[in-house]
């Protein structure tokens, strides 16, 4: 099986979520899980080469995030992410950590994290040891499953950031983010992927508006 699955984003205004909604449920889409909270962990290298990989339009690069749900702070269970890109089409590599605190400052936290990762021998993310938290980001996320599970749809909302490195934060609460992944050429893929696409990413995003140098 190709591990690599055509994914695209793009943009709608607030006030076009419930008729987009409205539009997966004719489309045979349902809604799963209940809406949730979906915090993010981001690392990089000092010279942010995973933000300019982006930016630059590199059509081979990765980036490594660590994600939790619910609260920002607290004891939650933490699972490692690192998505690869490849031209149109990605993939993920994960790891459950076990339940980390996260109310710790950002660096402490990320060690507990280092720590982790040895323990487990996770062998995709060693190269995170070498890495540094980059930023924290926060958005409510709707989740849409299509009748044979080949195509899944997240809406993500109330999007935050927080930039650990010089303490400022922004948001971004005027935008609806909508992810769509699925095998390419899909029905439904063709019919909700509008001819302007969003380019950025929420990371990139996160940086322009809490690192004044970008």
């Amino acid at each position: 099986m190709n591990p690599y699955r055509f994914e695209k984003k793009f943009l709608l205004d607030p006030w076009e979520r419930d008729a987009f909604i409205a539009r997966l449920s004719h489309l045979g889409c349902n809604e799963i899980y209940h809406e949730r909270w979906v915090n993010n962990l981001y690392v990089d290298s000092p010279e942010a080469d995973a933000y300019w990989d982006n930016v630059d339009g590199l059509s081979s690069r990765s980036k490594t995030r660590f994600r939790w749900y619910g609260e920002s702070q607290g004891l939650h269970p933490i699972r490692a992410e690192r998505k690869i890109k490849q031209d149109d089409v990605n993939r993920k590599l994960t790891h459950d950590l076990g339940e980390l605190d996260t109310a710790l400052a950002p660096l402490l936290f990320f060690h507990q994290i280092t720590q982790r990762i040895q323990e487990n021998e996770a062998v995709d993310f060693f190269h995170s040891l070498v890495l540094a938290p980059s930023l924290i980001n926060r958005y409510r996320r709707l989740y849409f499953l299509n009748a044979d599970h080949s195509v899944r749809i997240t809406i993500d909302s109330d999007l935050s950031y927080y930039n650990p490195n010089n303490g400022l934060s922004a948001q971004a609460q005027d935008r609806i983010v909508i992810e769509l992944k699925a095998p390419a050429e899909h029905p439904i893929a063709q019919d909700l992927v509008p001819s302007q696409l969003y380019k950025s990413s929420k990371y990139v995003d996160g940086l322009l508006a809490t690192q004044p140098q970008f």
